[in-house]
C-alpha cells in the first residue's frame, strides 16, 4: 500500500472512530466496570499503549536473531499517562 493510500485510510478510519467516541459522555468515559479496575478512558489508552510496544516487539525481532523481549508495565503505563 502505498502511502498516501495509507494515509487517506487513516484518514477514513478517524472520521469514523472520532465521532464514535466523541459520544461518550464524561461518566461514562470515567465508569469502571468493576470494583478497583480502570476506567473507560484507561482501558483505551492502554490498547493504545500496547498495540505501540507490541509493534515494537515485532520489528526488534524481526531485525535480531536473538529472542529478547522486554516487558509492559501495563499499571504503570496507565498510571504515568493519567488516562482518567
Amino acid at each position: 500500500m502505498a502511502l498516501a493510500d495509507t494515509a487517506l485510510h487513516l484518514s477514513q478510519v478517524l472520521d469514523i472512530a472520532y465521532p464514535a467516541l466523541s459520544r461518550f459522555d464524561i461518566p461514562r468515559r470515567s465508569a469502571s466496570h468493576k470494583a478497583g479496575g480502570w476506567t473507560n478512558h484507561q482501558i483505551l489508552g492502554h490498547l493504545v499503549d500496547s498495540a505501540a510496544n507490541n509493534h515494537q516487539k515485532f520489528v526488534r525481532l524481526a531485525a535480531s536473531p536473538r529472542l529478547s523481549l522486554d516487558g509492559y508495565g501495563q499499571d504503570d503505563w496507565v498510571s504515568m499517562q493519567r488516562y482518567e
